[in-house]
């Protein structure tokens, strides 16, 4: 793979994971083999996806609605992937927290009429070690602090496998 390409440097960031991350070896487990978290996932409530949660996809309507661009990659799967993406990929341009967006997410589905209490934390879980397989060799480039955020919560949510 030619230096520089995002090939290369996902790679050099998947080495870099190992030696500086607590959990590499359960996650480069998942990368190598994800079916556990794959069946996890679809014992959840699924839903359409956009597949490309970022702020290059997102644009405002005149009426002030949120429009999504560029469904390239949608597909099915539990809500909270997508919120996790958008996590994962925005991180330098959040306005708010990650605590602060997952809350907001969770109570926009409650007001809709959506009850969370049954899998809520388990599909946040399952969806952070998802972002985490798909996301550790940039969040190993990334600073310490980063890093942590997502380690941490994998960490706890492990154990949802």
């Amino acid at each position: 793979e030619p230096e520089g390409t995002v090939p290369h440097i996902a790679t050099l960031g998947w080495a870099r994971f190992a030696e500086r991350s607590s959990i590499s070896s359960e996650i480069l487990e998942l990368r190598a083999r994800p079916w556990p978290l794959v069946g996890a996932l679809g014992h959840l409530p699924q839903t359409l996806l956009h597949g490309d949660w970022k702020m290059g996809n997102l644009g405002s309507s005149p009426d002030g609605r949120t429009v999504l661009l560029d469904w390239a990659v949608p597909g099915a799967g539990v809500c909270t992937s997508d919120l996790l993406w958008y996590l994962a990929v925005n991180r330098a341009r959040l306005p708010h927290t990650k605590e602060d967006a997952i809350d907001a997410y969770r109570a926009s589905l409650e007001r809709a009429g959506i009850d969370t209490d049954q899998w809520w934390d388990r599909a946040i879980g399952l969806t952070l070690v998802g972002a985490l397989v798909q996301f550790g060799w940039e969040k190993a480039l990334g600073d310490a602090d980063e890093l942590a955020w997502w380690e941490q919560g994998a960490r706890r949510h492990l154990g949802f496998l």
